[in-house]
């Protein structure tokens, strides 16, 4: 991949996201008006609006030949679709999701080589200052580790963090509180909450 190649990459990338934005700006906007329930009531929530910002950003980043931006966006990307996916029931848009990540990833490679390029052939090049790396690496694994645990919340690896009814508790997690003695086998549960 030449300089104008590893250009075009991270271009095609931002245009990809810039789509991806737009889309979800309109479902959750229409999510929102219609008060939406069901399949489209997970966008009814104004917390979408991160998610949107987000993606705009990372298009604004990868424009500008980003590398962090191509990474966030690409890992974000497939984080949001199993989480997507967990709250519907089943995974959906999985050939248009595969395009998006085939241009994120190439934008990831792009990004990477033309600064790779930009090193090697230009004597005034500033190399990413190190404090961007070290607020930026730890502050990249945290988000992510945040995110895998809200996956593992919704999926009833670990207990969920909201108060959930005794009727949507499975087998196991009652089985476990049985089994530590927070409730005895007599006892039904009404609620049950988890602060850890």
């Amino acid at each position: 991949m030449d300089r104008n190649e590893a250009i075009k990459a991270a271009r095609n990338g931002a245009i990809a996201a810039v789509i991806s934005g737009t889309l979800t700006l309109a479902i959750v906007v229409i999510a929102i008006f219609s008060n939406a329930e069901g399949t489209l009531g997970i966008w009814n929530d104004p917390s979408n609006f991160f998610d949107i910002i987000l993606i705009f950003a990372c298009a604004f980043g990868m424009y500008r030949k980003s590398r962090a931006a191509a990474v966030i966006i690409f890992v974000y990307f497939i984080i949001a679709k199993i989480i997507i996916g967990i709250e519907m029931g089943k995974m959906t848009g999985l050939l248009t999701s595969l395009i998006f990540l085939y241009f994120y990833g190439k934008a990831i490679q792009g990004t990477f080589t033309y600064h790779k390029i930009e090193k090697a052939e230009n004597p005034e090049y500033k190399p990413t200052p190190k404090w961007v790396y070290y607020i930026g690496i730890p502050g990249g694994l945290l988000v992510v580790t945040l995110m895998i645990f809200g996956i593992m919340t919704m999926t009833g690896v670990v207990p969920s963090t909201e108060v959930v009814k005794g009727s949507e508790l499975s087998s196991k997690e009652i089985e476990l509180l049985r089994n530590e003695e927070i409730v005895s086998k007599n006892e039904n549960i009404e609620y049950f909450y988890s602060g850890g």
